[in-house]
């Protein structure tokens, strides 16, 4: 069949609202940047795959380094806010132990539910301009920051600057930890979520289980001091995570 103008028949493409047509970009996007990576990855394959043309696509993000910024800011945005979820469950939760392996899964979570997005979560970003860099770090610089709201908010007397380091301890190792759960699937999420917990809980001694004293922060054993710095050694190391 034809059209008036004598066309080919086409499908006629869904008009949304400009919100609505922004999200299912990132939709798009998002899937083909964790099954393509950024580079073999182009507007027009997400305006196909979108069924609008790259007009549309440049519409709403100005260029493709721009849009891959937008997938990883919506995941991240996705993941602060099922942490801020533990501040809210709060008083049922005796111990720092406990809330320590609730943060822990909503990682492990996402992982076992979507790898992609997990690549892109702690993906370095197409690295094409010192902006977008920043733009990376500055999204993996908020997660922390709310890591550390949640360790602050079930151990409030901790020093600022020590939860805000163990909270970047807690990303790398667990960055570090679901690149080789990748590696071995056949863990069960909760042996990982043990194994991560096991690992940095000794940074916490002091504070778990009612063994901490108020005043007592800057005197944690030297042992605790040693497993601490090897956990944030772990989280200056590389990931594994296939780039994206």
């Amino acid at each position: 069949m034809t059209t008036a103008a004598g066309s080919s028949d086409r499908m006629p493409r869904t008009r949304l609202p400009r919100n609505q047509r922004g999200q299912q970009l990132l939709d798009v996007a998002e899937g083909l940047f964790s099954d393509r990576g950024f580079k073999d990855t182009s507007m027009e394959d997400v305006a196909r795959a979108a069924g609008v043309t790259r007009t549309v696509v440049y519409g709403h993000y100005p260029t493709k380094e721009a849009l891959f910024v937008a997938c990883v800011e919506r995941a991240r945005t996705d993941l602060e806010c099922r942490l801020g979820d533990l501040i809210s469950l709060d008083k049922g939760i005796a111990v720092m132990g406990e809330a320590f392996e609730r943060v822990v899964d909503v990682f492990f979570q996402i992982l076992e539910q979507d790898p992609g997005r997990w690549a892109m979560l702690y993906s370095s970003g197409p690295g094409s301009s010192e902006d977008i860099v920043n733009q990376m770090a500055t999204l993996r610089q908020n997660t922390a920051n709310r890591i550390a709201d949640v360790i602050s908010h079930y151990v409030p007397d901790m020093e600022y600057d020590r939860s805000r380091a163990y909270a970047h301890a807690i990303s790398g190792v667990t960055e570090q930890l679901g690149s080789w759960w990748l590696a071995n699937p056949a863990i069960s999420r909760e042996r990982i979520v043990t194994l991560c917990h096991d690992f940095i809980m000794a940074g916490f001694s002091p504070w778990v289980e009612g063994s901490h004293r108020p005043g007592s922060a800057s005197k944690s054993p030297a042992t605790t001091k040693t497993q601490a710095e090897a956990a944030c050694a772990a989280a200056e190391r590389p990931a594994r995570v296939k780039s994206i």
